[in-house]
């Protein structure tokens, strides 16, 4: 072991690696050590160096060779580097303790200096930081912690760690943060672990894919591969993920769960990075159980669905959700919202503006809203989808202008016992700007089941079957000619072009249902139904009704006729 009088005085530049990071607390003095573990020597033994001179002290520990120990680090301002040249590998001797814990040890830095120059295997975790510690973990590879409470890095009990350029793998968990700790991972790669990727729980505070400084510039972090989630923030945790690659997890790419909030797509200062979260076994982001979540800008593409909100709130604004091809039930959705979640989509927080989420491809519904859940929905685009547009059970959906809902398999929007406001211009600072559905292959718009609609503002164009049809007890009301929304117009145009008997009128009523719609007091007309193979309006039935008094100008070019209504 070689060691340098321990008076040295050194430069700033002399200890770059600890200014890097630990500026503010730059020590007066330091010592170098070179430690060789393959000669016999060990890191444990040059932690025992004290040095003469006053004053506190930083401990630079050159290593190389394959390090067979435990070690413990619970002196401040300590270093553990290679020479760049040969590296260094460190195994646990007891498998029961961390390979390296750093035990309230503040500015300690480990740093390989060539890509995967510090190898760290084994252990009860790879290295541990706990009890306050401040650190800086780069360049290196750490795996083999695998017992069923292992994780390969571990930063725990208001400790702070930074993880830069690594490779965690193999480990029975990534990395993890808990008891309000907080970890930094940039520029890494955490792959094949048993269980999560990346874990915090119990008030910790994860960021992937931003500095710790906050920097604007991203830093990209790749999460593969791993046993179960590639991602999760548990239990009043809170996460920022940017600039990640997240895909082939065994189960969500990333999930909020009991009480988990944080950012995905979006860092602080500002740094708007997506995060591809693709092809993952489960759901690409899932949002459970009291938690909450901004989804911006993120690509959430070949997952067996693409978000889920349950019980818990979301913002999903400007994101690709294509192509979620799960089967069974309550997959492969685009997203679903449901057990009384909230979810804002398309529209971001403060609802001044739009910001359009593409929901194309997805083996089910578009959008489906369950079960108490509840929806906002404008401005995206919604179409080719293997269900319907938007399908609703039990729920409540506003829809708030500007969003085309086309080409999707079955109804572009099915509401079962369920109520839809169909409202531009009535959320927020929203322009008035009319939905779309068209195209589909079954309705434009179909409720059943004592459901409910009010439209205002909404263009139902070329579906195969009815431009509107409602059925069991059903209720669809017009709301036109209101003197304070002049734009108000519902255009019903060129459907039932299947011409299905019976399912190609531009408005079909059945068992029970009933449609209301004012009287036109004499100004422009604001209700078009035309081009139909079937009736304008048609009633099947004695117990459907259709208001006398509907205004029925705008009604013509009809095949079979204008009304074929009882009234009321």
């Amino acid at each position: 072991m070689l060691r340098t009088p321990s008076l040295l005085r050194l430069r700033p530049t002399s200890i770059g690696l600890v200014v890097l990071a630990f500026a503010a607390a730059q020590p007066l003095v330091a010592e170098a050590v070179t430690v060789n573990c393959s000669a016999g020597q060990t890191i444990t033994q040059a932690l025992a160096l004290s040095g003469g001179g006053a004053g506190p002290k930083q401990l630079v520990i050159t290593v190389s060779g394959n390090c067979n120990e435990n070690v413990v680090i619970a002196r401040d301002d300590v270093t553990i580097n290679t020479n760049g040249v040969v590296p260094a590998t460190i195994t646990a001797q007891n498998a029961g303790l961390p390979t390296i814990q750093l035990d309230g040890a503040r500015r300690i830095v480990i740093d390989g200096v060539m890509a995967n120059g510090i190898t760290i295997i084994g252990g009860l975790h790879g290295l541990s930081a706990t009890r306050g510690a401040t650190a800086s973990l780069a360049r290196c590879d750490v795996s083999g912690a695998t017992s069923s409470v292992s994780n390969g890095v571990l930063a725990s009990n208001d400790s702070t760690l930074e993880i830069d350029n690594c490779v965690i793998h193999d480990n029975n968990r990534g990395a993890a943060v808990s008891n309000n700790a907080t970890l930094f991972v940039t520029n890494s790669t955490v792959r094949n672990n048993a269980n999560e990727g990346l874990l915090a729980t119990r008030g910790g505070y994860l960021r992937a894919g931003q500095d710790r400084g906050g920097s604007v510039v991203a830093r990209p972090v790749t999460v593969n591969n791993n046993g179960t989630q590639g991602i999760s923030i548990l239990d009043s945790s809170s996460a920022t993920i940017v600039a990640s690659n997240i895909h082939h997890n065994g189960s969500n790419g990333v999930l909020f769960q009991r009480g988990g909030v944080g950012l995905v797509g979006v860092g602080v200062n500002g740094l708007v990075s997506p995060n591809t979260i693709v092809d993952n076994t489960a759901t690409g982001v899932t949002i459970y159980m009291s938690s909450a979540a901004l989804v911006q800008g993120n690509t959430l593409d070949r997952n067996s669905r693409g978000v889920f909100v349950g019980t818990s709130s979301a913002t999903i604004i400007g994101n690709s959700i294509q192509n979620n091809v799960g089967q069974g039930n309550g997959q492969g959705f685009g997203i679903e919202v449901t057990e009384k979640g909230s979810a804002r989509i398309g529209i971001v927080d403060g609802a001044s503006s739009t910001s359009a989420n593409i929901i194309s491809g997805n083996a089910n519904s578009g959008i489906g809203i369950f079960n108490g859940g509840e929806g906002v929905v404008a401005g995206n685009t919604i179409s080719s989808n293997g269900g319907h547009g938007i399908g609703m059970n039990m729920g409540t959906l506003n829809l708030v202008g500007g969003n085309t809902i086309s080409s999707n398999a079955f109804h572009g929007i099915s509401v079962g016992a369920s109520r839809l406001f169909q409202g531009p211009g009535t959320f927020g600072t929203l322009p008035d700007t009319a939905d779309v559905s068209q195209n589909n292959g079954q309705a434009g718009l179909f409720l059943f089941n004592n459901a409910s609609a009010e439209l205002y503002r909404i263009s139902l164009t070329n579906n195969a079957r009815q431009g509107i049809g409602a059925s069991l007890n059903s209720t669809i009301n017009l709301h036109v000619y209101d003197a304070a929304r002049p734009n108000n117009l519902i255009s019903i145009v060129n459907n039932g072009i299947a011409n299905v008997v019976n399912n190609n009128d531009g408005i079909a009523l059945f068992s029970a249902s009933m449609l209301i719609s004012p009287q036109n007091p004499g100004g422009p007309g604001q209700v078009f139904i035309t081009g139909h193979p079937g009736w304008g309006v048609n009633c099947f039935g004695t117990t459907t009704k259709a208001a006398a008094g509907m205004d029925q100008t705008g009604i013509s070019g009809n095949t079979l006729g204008t009304f074929n209504c009882g009234g009321f």
